[in-house]
């Protein structure tokens, strides 16, 4: 049997905008594995319409924990990221902290 060793989030964030995945999706999803023990992300990938956004993605938040790297991860969205989802990707970190903080706490 498979060790059980990452756990899975999902962020989400709806938003009135005119942008690609609002279009096709109307919510954007980030999907984070992680490891529940440190936070540290070791996956992260977003329903994008073009897969280098979802690996840009993926190149900020590998290596950094969901639990304490939040404040940083989104301040690296924000300088550089100048995509139209750019307050989404904000927004759906922020959900999936909120959803795993208290897995954390727990610990």
């Amino acid at each position: 049997m498979k060790e059980k060793t990452h756990s899975y989030v999902t962020g989400t964030a709806r938003i009135n905008s005119a942008n690609p995945i609002v279009y096709r999706n109307g919510i954007l999803f980030l999907s984070i594995t992680f490891y529940p023990e440190t936070g540290e992300i070791v996956g992260a990938e977003i329903d994008s319409v073009l897969g280098i956004t979802s690996r840009f993605l993926e190149d900020i938040m590998v290596g950094r924990s969901i639990y304490s790297d939040r404040e940083a991860i989104m301040a690296e969205i924000r300088e550089r990221y100048s995509g139209d989802s750019k307050i989404m990707l904000t927004i759906a970190v922020k959900d999936a902290y909120n959803k795993v903080k208290p897995q954390q706490t727990e610990k």
